[in-house]
């Protein structure tokens, strides 16, 4: 049986189109979320369904689980040589930020949290939300960090860049995507509460250049 598809997807969506030409049988699978396994199998077990097939294969199953434990074993990202000596151009707190860009629903948060570490001792750490992902940050080298994208179906390391304007300050970021960049420009301060963290409802008042 002839069977044509094609997937794709940005940062925070997934789709996958299944097209059967000899059966007038077209399935479309939308998920909100990247790197989604389910959608080529969904296409699958629906065809299975629908034309009758024999089931030779647990689509929806044992074959979707394999394809996202494969995924998610994939861990590490090629990073560069980490380079010793090569601290950050700014404080921690000059970071933190609201960042977003015109191509992608949902902004990239920087905030700086209070934490207590394994000696019970209160330090501060960068963290990461995008979306419902969360990370810590850590410094790499020069402007890079280690941040961690942690998918339900995939879990990669990898060096987000922040940049510096031409006045001196953090402007923006930009994360790995595939073989490219995405730039987020910095929009927001992140507002704290009395303890120090973080509060998720920030002033959308622009930065002061």
């Amino acid at each position: 049986m002839l069977l044509f598809t094609l997937g794709g997807g940005v940062l925070g969506f997934t789709s996958h189109i299944s097209l059967f030409p000899d059966s007038d049988l077209v399935i479309v699978t939308l998920a909100n979320i990247f790197k989604a396994v389910l959608p080529p199998f969904v296409g699958l077990y629906f065809a299975d369904e629908v034309l009758d097939l024999p089931r030779t294969r647990d689509w929806l199953g044992k074959e979707s689980m394999e394809r996202a434990k494969e995924n998610y074993d994939d861990k590490e990202a090629t990073l560069p040589p980490r380079l010793k000596n090569k601290p950050a151009a700014h404080s921690l707190e000059e970071y933190e930020g609201v960042y977003s860009s015109p191509l992608y629903a949902g902004d990239v948060t920087i905030s700086l949290e209070t934490v207590v570490d394994e000696n019970g001792l209160r330090k501060s750490e960068l963290h990461f939300l995008f979306n419902r992902f969360t990370s810590k940050v850590e410094h790499y080298h020069f402007e890079s960090f280690l941040f961690e994208w942690d998918f339900w179906s995939s879990k990669a390391t990898q060096l987000m860049t922040f940049i510096t304007g031409e006045n001196g300050n953090v402007d923006g970021l930009q994360l790995p995507y595939l073989d490219e960049k995405i730039s987020f420009k910095k929009q927001a301060r992140v507002k704290h509460d009395s303890n120090g963290q973080s509060v998720f409802g920030w002033d959308q008042a622009q930065l002061t250049m």
